[in-house]
């Protein structure tokens, strides 16, 4: 099994290198800020709740910035009881990432939960695949204060779940392998790695040949099912348009 590296959450994001913005320089002489910076590190308070933060907030200073799916798998939306919208990234393994605080969620949103306390202070969409760098979200607003008392910035609120325990999720967003999480999930549910087409399939899809069959959930191919004319007469002009033949 492969650990699991992420993609960016972000389309503006810092890189390896870039490591001072995040540690304890970061707004020092020499190791300036980035357009999306953590601004409540895990180790940080808990402007809401008290206590240690055990998430990381990232933010920059717009909402309705992009978020993108981190890794090609499968996503739902989260509705909270106080209104917070939020993602749940399903990354194998027993992990799962999630981000609160969203002004938008590009996925079919769940009815409002009833309750503030149990499980029903917070109702979950169905899933959906999704390929790795997807817009999946828009950053939003907690509404909340900051330390100072003054008003908290646009940023998009990590969490990072093994087995329901939360982890610190600040190195794995920007390179750090996730151990013992599997890679990215085969494209279609019905054919696996070792499947004998299974290059040829994630070719067609890659290169917008194909996107499977319609209304299936997780998303199948059907590789022994019949091709009708028409379907061939679409699979012809998607093929010429993309390798400009027409």
């Amino acid at each position: 099994m492969t650990d699991l590296v992420l993609g960016p959450l972000f389309t503006e994001y810092l890189h390896p290198q870039e490591w001072c913005s995040y540690g304890a320089l970061r707004g020092t002489p020499g190791c300036p800020r980035y357009e999306y910076r953590v601004t409540n590190p895990y180790t940080g308070l808990d402007l809401v709740n008290g206590g240690q933060h055990r998430a990381v907030d990232a933010g920059n200073a717009a909402k309705g910035w992009p978020v993108l799916m981190p890794a090609r798998k499968r996503v739902r939306a989260l509705h909270h009881f106080d209104g917070a919208l939020g993602i749940e990234v399903e990354l194998g393994g027993d992990y799962a990432l999630l981000a609160w605080h969203l002004d938008d969620v590009l996925l079919p949103m769940p009815p409002a939960p009833t309750e503030f306390t149990g499980p029903g202070a917070t109702t979950r969409g169905p899933w959906r695949d999704r390929d790795r760098g997807a817009p999946i979200g828009a950053t939003g607003n907690s509404g909340g204060k900051t330390a100072s008392g003054g008003t908290m910035p646009a940023h998009t609120h990590i969490e990072l779940l093994f087995h329901g325990v939360r982890l610190d999720p600040e190195p794995h967003l920007f390179g750090e392998p996730i151990p013992g999480a599997p890679d990215d999930m085969p494209i279609f549910s019905d054919v696996p790695d070792d499947h004998r087409f299974s290059d040829d399939i994630e070719w067609l899809y890659e290169q917008g040949l194909t996107h499977g069959v319609a209304g299936t959930d997780p998303l199948e191919y059907q590789p022994e099912g019949i091709v009708t004319r028409g379907q061939m007469a679409a699979f012809l002009h998607r093929f010429a348009r993309t390798f400009d033949l027409e």
